[in-house]
């Protein structure tokens, strides 16, 4: 693959989908570099892969990573920092009014219900894994995510519960 040319072609759109998810300027900038390095350093061959995909794939497990040891050191993560799902292409406004609707419904919970949130539904971590990042049993992370559903269902107004309740 031409990294170069991938760069050329690529790098201010790796650079808005990272400051998109992280808001900060220097950091994007880091985790774009640190991105196209990665991917270069493991001398695999990407030719089957869709070079967008694969860049914004490895984008997001950089962020995550350095969510995970920002989160281990102790650092608070607040709303903003959140990690939104992966859009692609498509709408942009559309995008927009998804993600606000998300924030609004993210500020009806609790912090410890929007931690589990962010975890377990936004960024994909299981049961498990989402317990070992938050110190808290598989039941209690469970508990906490039944009970952010529910308010959020609440603020929203839906009237279908879980399990098929009306």
């Amino acid at each position: 693959m031409d990294w170069e040319q991938v760069w050329k072609n690529h790098a201010q759109e790796l650079y808005r989908y990272i400051y998109y998810k992280v808001g900060g300027r220097q950091e994007a900038e880091d985790l774009t570099q640190e991105t196209f390095i990665r991917l270069i350093r493991s001398g695999n061959k990407y030719e089957d892969v869709p070079v967008v995909a694969l860049l914004k794939r490895t984008a997001a497990r950089l962020i995550i990573d350095k969510w995970r040891s920002d989160k281990s050191r102790g650092m608070p993560l607040s709303s903003d920092e959140l990690v939104l799902g992966d859009h692609g292409v498509g709408n942009p406004e559309k995008h927009f009014i998804q993600d606000e609707q998300i924030r609004e419904a993210l500020d009806v919970l609790t912090e410890d219900q929007r931690q589990i949130v962010q975890l377990r539904l936004i960024q994909g971590f299981s049961v498990k894994e989402t317990a070992e990042l938050t110190g808290r049993t598989e039941t209690s992370v469970r508990t906490l995510q039944f009970r952010a559903i529910r308010n959020i269902q609440q603020a929203l107004g839906v009237t279908a519960g879980l399990g098929g309740e009306n």
